[in-house]
């Protein structure tokens, strides 16, 4: 399949079906942010004890 055709076929899907598509990032981002999140108690319980 040439690279152009792999390129707008989940731009179409997209267009077709926006919902799940808009899901998925936003889930990603969430559990970034949930990981982000679980990895600055420690550092700051850490900081804590410094003073």
């Amino acid at each position: 399949m040439p690279s152009g055709l792999r390129a707008i076929a989940p731009g179409a899907m997209m267009v077709a079906d926006p919902l799940p598509d808009i899901a998925v990032p936003t889930l990603w981002i969430g559990i970034g942010n949930l990981i982000f999140g679980m990895l600055q108690v420690p550092v700051a319980s850490r900081l804590r004890r410094l003073r």
